[in-house]
């Protein structure tokens, strides 16, 4: 299912709706808007004291709901502590199909802060003319320091504003496929916090 310009003519005053018209022109328009995947996630959880991986998102896309040109948009906010030592390192992950698909080198956050930062990823898996054949897309907004070369996809997370990093894949969409986001520290500690407060995703079948 596509977009389809919807065609007044069809429905003016005294028309019978058609069911073929009415799933062409309202319900296969609305899949193809971006529309909430499933509810916002809204509880805190903070990646502290630890040096696990660590899960900070994850949401499954259904199978046959991207179509061949569908594209998933998932947004997370946050904030971070950097405060132990300016050698500890973060890396972030995002995995699709269960594979690590995007991940920038292990980053110090620059220098230490008694404050907390906050931090916004964008993260864009879109079918490019088949159900198995993706673009991904990430950038990270907040304060992120030193640059380093990635380990998988190209582009960085790491500036001092904003970050992108972009890569291919090729997972089959017409199964159940997991989108994730995942935060490991090299230290454990305290004064080490990645905060995810928000999160949520939206769909499009396009």
């Amino acid at each position: 299912m596509s977009w389809t310009d919807p065609d007044p003519t069809l429905f003016e005053t005294g028309d019978v709706f058609t069911e073929g018209n009415f799933k062409t022109h309202v319900l296969d328009n609305l899949l193809a808007l971006a529309h909430p995947l499933e509810a916002p996630t809204t509880a805190d959880l903070d990646v502290v004291s630890s040096v696990a991986e660590t899960t900070l998102y994850s949401v499954t896309v259904l199978g046959n709901t991207l179509g061949t040109v569908g594209s998933v948009l998932a947004e997370l906010y946050g904030d971070t502590l950097y405060n132990n030592n300016v050698g500890d390192t973060v890396t972030l992950r995002v995995k699709f199909g269960g594979s690590t698909q995007l991940q920038g080198a292990a980053f110090p956050l620059g220098t230490l802060d008694a404050a907390r930062q906050p931090w916004y990823l964008r993260i864009v898996v879109a079918n490019k003319g088949a159900t198995n054949s993706q673009v991904l897309y990430a950038s990270l907004d907040g304060r992120p320091g030193n640059v380093t070369t990635p380990v998988v996809g190209l582009g960085r997370w790491d500036t001092r504003s904003v970050g992108a990093m972009i890569s291919t894949s090729a997972i089959d969409t017409t199964v159940d496929q997991s989108l994730l986001v995942s935060v490991q520290w090299s230290v454990s500690s305290a004064n080490n916090s990645w905060r995810r407060r928000w999160a949520r995703t939206l769909i499009g079948q396009h």
